[in-house]
């Protein structure tokens, strides 16, 4: 991260870095063109950063809402607090994929407003994800 400008501001931001698939032991591998086959989940990764000047007043919570069937919304705990250029690396599997070979994955950083931001139109992405089926 860079040093924190105190008559700065703080802005936290989402952006997908990659859609893949995770085997049966965690491990993530990218593709543009995941599938849901035996022992393999469809994954995101993602990156949650502050793009501000300023280090954030206190830790961050974010909720994803996931292309799943039914939909799912996963609450994340407590994340730590990020200084200005600070990110942290996220990846979430899908047990399962909305009906057709599309579905939106949303990712709302800091919902409850917690933070004091100069911009909270980019704490909420929403990315399209394709499989083959």
């Amino acid at each position: 991260g860079r040093a924190s400008d105190p008559n700065g501001y703080t802005d936290l931001t989402a952006r997908v870095i990659e859609v893949g698939v995770l085997d049966s032991t965690g491990a993530f591998t990218a593709s543009s063109t995941p599938s849901r086959t035996a022992g393999q989940r469809i994954a995101v990764r993602f990156a949650i950063e502050n793009v501000g000047t300023k280090t954030a007043s206190r830790e961050f919570t974010f909720s994803a809402v996931l292309p799943t069937y039914p939909p799912y919304t996963y609450f994340s705990p407590m994340q730590i607090i990020l200084g200005p250029g600070d990110r942290i690396e996220y990846t979430i599997g899908f047990d399962s994929f909305e009906l057709d070979n599309e579905g939106t994955f949303l990712v709302n950083v800091d919902p409850t407003g917690g933070i004091n931001e100069k911009d909270k139109v980019n704490n909420i992405i929403r990315y399209t994800v394709t499989i083959v089926k």
